[in-house]
């Protein structure tokens, strides 16, 4: 959790898929897995809601932010 100016409290998630680009790039999945990272941006926005960011931090890593959010409505996001 990270505090953004007085009296916001702000909710970041990092998470990863898993399987390196790398891999998947030798396997000569390139296509697959850039519609795979597509499709995993999307659903992290549907579960975060219009109020939150979603951003690709590098391989198979994102992080969503959710401004205003209090611990409870982070823990219920993060179950979806």
């Amino acid at each position: 959790m990270a505090v953004f100016g007085p009296g916001q409290v702000s909710t970041y998630f990092i998470l990863g898929l898993g399987e390196s680009p790398e891999s998947a790039h030798s396997l000569g999945y390139k296509v697959r897995w850039i519609r795979l990272l597509a499709v995993v941006a999307e659903r992290l926005l549907d579960c975060i809601g219009s109020s939150g960011v979603v951003a690709r931090i590098g391989g198979d890593e994102f992080v969503a932010i959710l401004p205003e959010t209090d611990y409870n409505l982070a823990e219920t996001i993060k179950n979806r």
